[in-house]
């Protein structure tokens, strides 16, 4: 079996006295005041909008749902060719553009293609 050993604990030094705090100007204690009615405000306001969207009926749940899926396809299929053009081939049109206006090409570890791309795609 083994014993229990009691450790001897010291007492804690004294802590020093606590310095007095100057007393704050009335204007600075508003301010937090003010910041906490607009957020309860708020607070409420979500808490609201909340329990509207969690008593909206399903019919009219379904009706926002295919009001969003019906947006969502005509800004994605609305003139669909007018695109961005991908970070590689920004990367690629920059290096063919350099390489018709200064005729040359200079490598670039970084651009994993080569030369060759540029040179088939001259016009």
């Amino acid at each position: 079996m083994s014993k229990k050993v009691k450790k001897k604990v010291s007492k804690p030094a004294a802590e020093p006295a606590a310095k007095p705090t100057a007393a704050r100007p009335a204007a600075a204690e508003t301010k937090p005041a003010r910041a906490a009615e607009r957020s309860s405000g708020a607070e409420d306001q979500l808490l609201a909008l909340r329990e509207d969207l969690l008593g909206m009926s399903d019919r009219i749940w379904l009706r926002w749902a295919a009001a969003i899926v019906a947006l969502g396809t005509f800004l994605r299929y609305f003139d669909i060719t007018n695109r961005p053009v991908h970070h590689d081939e920004g990367v690629n049109g920059w290096f063919m553009t350099n390489l018709i206006r200064d005729n040359s090409y200079k490598y670039d570890p970084a651009n994993y293609h080569g030369p060759s791309l540029y040179y088939w795609a001259w016009p």
